[in-house]
């Protein structure tokens, strides 16, 4: 492992996966207190509001995912072209800058535009009316606060385009801290209801926000831009808009198909959307792993691709690939044995039903935790070594297959048929990307690799 400067990790050198885990475990720490984030919504949601509480929050989680995790994924794919940079040893302060004015763009367009149409979308998912107005509280305030939540992510993405996955984990714990005693003070205390949840986790992301900036631009002298590093050509605009653009469709293809099939879960009733809820929960958290390695493996390509390190790519994607199939196994085995002990401990719920159906659900998503393991690794390591292409298709078929399920699966089979659609669009994205890898292997990577050999042998 070397280091070009003692907060900057260089992962062009050194031990493949050593370093690929090593930078993996604050960005797993990290995911897990930002799905704390939302347990602990959920956790006090239930003791002080009910099953109406979670049903609400659980509504719009989809419109959650789909609006902030289109602009955060904008953020992710402009962190790209920072790995790069980074990996070329050239670029850096415009790539930062770059990055800068166009994300302040994307910051004021997605407020703006989802804000305006946010009542229209709730009510096209068939939102029920019992829980329609807090469910637009919780949701309109959370949306309110993405410039807070790109802020963060900006911050964040570029330290961990420099090799620092340690840095945005620490202002996680600060903002994770915040968010559980405005929680308990807005909603326990104060009785605000679901808008001190909504009110509590936009603060605490404002708090690990200013800290990450403020930590970047004062530890970091080397991404300082001035205003003629935002005198770029359109060309770099656009390379940078693209790969962007690019990283969020790939987010949005697949949430756009997860709204679909929300609003038809939501035209179950008040018990399947608080079981839905519950297991949705525990399923992302027990994702975070991989969801974490694929982050890693999203700088790990980037700035070897930058430093023209091919061989290292294909090693760091294939062992990332097997680490990530073990975690799996242990998902397997948890969701069976544990399942609804951890449904009721999230929940707090006494309704048999709805335990009946988190479990049910639990039940069949467990299997198909083996074909995440090759999504997640391979998905975001094509991003950072420039394919941009092969991760929107899988996101398309993500999407197709729960517009099938919406209208196909859940109409015949009810929640059962719902709780099959998305499981079985992993299997089908795990297949596609497998073959996708192994072609890009055959026609980009192994001509490159050759030719890294030969010069190296010239040398």
């Amino acid at each position: 492992m070397v280091k070009r400067e003692a907060h900057v990790l260089d992962m062009t050198q050194g031990n493949v996966l050593k370093l690929i885990l090593l930078f993996s475990v604050p960005i797993l720490i990290g995911n897990v207190f930002q799905q704390v984030y939302n347990l602990v919504d959920t956790f006090i949601a239930g003791r002080c509001l009910g099953d109406h509480g979670i049903a609400a929050m659980g509504a719009t989680s989809s419109i959650n995912s789909l609006i902030i995790g289109f602009a955060s994924g904008i953020c992710s794919g402009f962190a790209i072209l920072v790995a790069h940079a980074f990996g070329a040893r050239e670029g850096l302060k415009r790539a930062v800058a770059l990055m800068s004015a166009e994300l302040f763009a994307v910051a004021i367009v997605f407020t703006a535009l989802s804000l305006c149409f946010l009542r229209s979308l709730l009510s096209a998912m068939d939102t029920p009316a019992s829980i329609f107005d807090d469910a637009y509280t919780y949701i309109f305030v959370i949306l309110a606060g993405i410039p807070v939540t790109l802020l963060y992510n900006y911050g964040a993405s570029i330290l961990r385009s420099l090799g620092n996955s340690r840095a945005p984990l620490f202002f996680l714990v600060i903002g994770c801290l915040v968010n559980i005693g405005l929680d308990v003070l807005l909603t326990g205390v104060l009785s605000w209801g679901i808008l001190g949840l909504a009110v509590a986790t936009v603060i605490a992301q404002f708090v690990s926000a200013v800290c990450s900036v403020v930590y970047l631009f004062v530890r970091y002298p080397e991404v300082r831009f001035s205003l003629s590093d935002l005198k770029a050509g359109a060309r770099a605009y656009g390379d940078m808009f693209v790969t962007g653009f690019f990283m969020g469709a790939m987010t949005v293809i697949y949430d756009i198909g997860s709204v679909m099939l929300q609003s038809a879960i939501n035209g179950l009733g008040d018990q399947v959307i608080t079981a839905h809820t519950a297991a949705r929960k525990i399923l992302s958290m027990l994702m975070q792993p991989l969801i974490t390695l694929g982050t890693a493996c999203a700088t790990f390509a980037g700035q070897n691709y930058g430093a023209k390190r091919y061989a290292r790519i294909q090693k760091g994607l294939l062992q990332t690939c097997l680490c990530s199939l073990v975690w799996s196994a242990v998902v397997f085995v948890v969701l069976l044995s544990f399942g609804g002990d951890l449904v009721v401990w999230i929940s707090d719920t006494k309704d048999e039903e709805v335990v009946r159906l988190a479990v049910m659900n639990l039940r069949i998503n467990a299997p198909f935790y083996f074909p995440l393991g090759f999504i997640f690794p391979l998905r975001m390591g094509l991003q950072g070594f420039n394919h941009k292409i092969i991760p929107v298709l899988s996101g398309s078929i993500e999407m197709g297959v729960k517009v099938l399920g919406k209208y196909l699966l859940v109409p015949k089979f009810g929640y059962v048929g719902a709780s099959f659609a998305e499981p079985s669009t992993w299997l089908l994205c795990g297949v596609f990307l497998l073959i996708c890898f192994l072609y890009v292997v055959r026609t980009d990577l192994k001509p490159k690799i050759e030719n890294e050999k030969r010069e190296k042998d010239a040398i």
